[in-house]
């Protein structure tokens, strides 16, 4: 799962920002690779130089038969290594489309939200820290091959 670690690096990094007001930058990135096709997006939005919330997904999509006929084993995989979660500030979901073979995993953090111990335990902790820019998290994400606006 090369690209969910690039995808939180990236994700990281975007926590990182500081700015005025209130800004949104998204960046997307799609990769295939052994057939399957990922889509990955990573939203943020901050007001007055604090991150307010974060939406990160990705989404994973078979275009080889091969993947198809083992689409049950890969949701498996999937499912064991995340879980669904519902708390305050945090809600990470889980979506399969069997029939399309694609499957979406989404994380939403509203930092107003949620406990120190949450963010800790998703790898999250460092929005209370902001020191990088909107230009420079931009700048990193499209060097990581993300397409950022």
């Amino acid at each position: 799962m090369k690209e969910l670690k690039l995808l939180i690096i990236v994700v990281v990094g975007l926590l990182c920002l500081t700015g005025c007001g209130e800004k949104t930058l998204i960046c997307t990135n799609t990769e295939e690779d052994s057939g399957v096709k990922m889509v990955q997006e990573a939203q943020m939005t901050f007001k007055d130089d604090q991150v307010t919330k974060v939406r990160m997904s990705i989404e994973a999509t078979a275009t080889d038969d091969d993947i198809k006929e083992y689409w049950g084993s890969f949701i498996s995989a999937m499912e064991s290594q995340y879980e669904e979660v519902d708390e305050e500030g945090v809600k990470l979901t889980l979506t399969n489309d069997e029939k399309n073979y694609k499957f979406n995993m989404t994380v939403e953090v509203d930092v107003t939200k949620a406990s120190e111990d949450a963010l800790v335990e998703y790898d999250l902790e460092e929005l209370a820290d902001t020191t990088a820019t909107l230009e420079e998290v931009k700048k990193e994400a499209e060097a990581d091959g993300f397409t950022c606006k």
